[in-house]
């Protein structure tokens, strides 16, 4: 049997008003530090059950979650035809939405990158042109570039090859190097030839991989990371010389995590957030700031300055560490176990806006052109899971309670 570590998830308990939980405590991908539990003091998980005791209804400091409309609308599954795909552990990898087309895209393990442009209701595999590269990876993340539409990139961990990119919209696909087994890609969109890029290498201390020349090659930097930080995933490049990183925790107590800042292209780091954020990819919001989630549920920061400084916006016990999403009006969506979350005021207060998923989710997005949340999740079977990809209409321009 695995333990909490090795499966890093933990129980935390849904808080719907100062002084009241949900039905039950659901689980994050992440064990907490000590032994705690990421729902704060007073709250605790036995046998599926929650008792709350004191407090102020989201652990200790918190703030609750605003107790709106409960949620009526259903979960639907739109696993289609990718369910029970044969595959391996990790085999619906990833999952999200194109910015600028009513696109899905789903990464299968062993099978490439598939797509969806009627919501989900059938998928068609990407990469069929001729000449097209194959993917095999586990996708971890998919990069687009804001100003070519059909362009993005695509990288994974395991099997051969780890980054991708296509210029037609998925018709092909070509590799990247010859790099192999990383988690995250971040490219220079300051510059119109993109050739600063970052990858991360999977759950490896000082391992981060630097191109310049838009991923033909590439210079491992990784030693130049601080000796005490801890696995550093979602590196971020914000122009040539200047990046970001957020670092989190692979199993507890190996290291510091947070966000770190070169202004060298690497050389060096600072610290500018420690031990808060960093824990997934960080959102860069319409507004121009940049949130980022804490490990083990511990809340979220936010920066103003492009990463100089962050602020605490969201304490511990509220979302889960999952990469939150942005709505077309501006409201920040994040999970709370198995629920989606939706912010009006920067993270300062929450309304639960959907009902109980039904699994633990490996991620989740919003699509603006379907007007609804996507939630997935994987499995270590040989076989993608039937409900691995669920759907939850939400119209962000209804009024509350419609």
């Amino acid at each position: 049997m695995l333990t909490c570590a090795q499966m890093r998830v933990f129980p935390v308990c849904l808080v719907l008003a100062a002084g009241a939980v949900g039905s039950g405590c659901t689980f994050y991908t992440a064990c907490p530090p000590g032994g705690t539990n990421g729902a704060g003091a007073g709250a605790s998980n036995t046998g599926g059950s929650s008792n709350q005791t004191g407090g102020n209804g989201s652990g200790s400091g918190g703030s609750p979650v605003v107790l709106g409309p409960t949620p009526t609308g259903m979960w639907v599954n739109e696993t289609s035809n990718l369910a029970n795909m044969p595959s391996e552990c990790g085999n619906l990898s990833y999952v999200t939405s194109k910015p600028d087309e009513d696109m899905l895209l789903a990464g299968i393990a062993q099978h490439g990158m598939w797509s969806s442009i009627d919501g989900g209701d059938s998928w068609q595999q990407l990469g069929t042109g001729a000449g097209s590269a194959p993917i095999t990876n586990r996708t971890g993340f998919i990069a687009f570039d804001p100003k070519t539409p059909t362009t993005y990139w695509e990288v994974g961990i395991y099997n051969a090859g780890a980054l991708f990119i296509t210029s037609d919209d998925g018709v092909t696909f070509q590799q990247l190097g010859t790099i192999h087994h990383d988690d995250y890609v971040s490219i220079d969109f300051s510059d119109p030839q993109r050739k600063t890029m970052l990858v991360s290498e999977h759950e490896q201390k000082q391992a981060l991989l630097w191109s310049t020349d838009q991923g033909a090659t590439w210079t491992e930097i990784g030693m130049n990371e601080p000796a005490e930080a801890t696995v550093c995933t979602y590196p971020y490049v914000l122009d040539s010389q200047t990046f970001l990183l957020g670092c989190g925790v692979v199993e507890s107590g190996d290291g510091n995590s947070g966000v770190y800042k070169s202004t060298d292209a690497g050389g060096t780091w600072t610290s500018v957030s420690p031990n808060e954020g960093g824990a997934s990819a960080p959102l860069f919001a319409s507004d121009g700031s940049i949130y980022w989630v804490t490990q083990f549920g511990g809340g979220m920061v936010r920066s103003t300055d492009q990463g100089d400084t962050w602020t605490q916006v969201v304490p511990q016990g509220v979302i889960s560490n999952f990469h939150p999403s942005e709505l077309p009006d501006g409201r920040i969506a994040a999970m709370s176990g198995r629920a989606v979350l939706l912010s009006a005021d920067q993270g300062a207060t929450w309304q639960v806006v959907t009902t109980d998923l039904g699994f633990d989710p490996t991620g989740f997005f919003y699509s603006s052109f379907r007007k609804a949340f996507y939630a997935w999740h994987f499995s270590c079977d040989n076989f993608v899971p039937t409900d691995g990809l669920m759907r939850y209409d939400f119209d962000y321009q209804a009024p509350a309670g419609q």
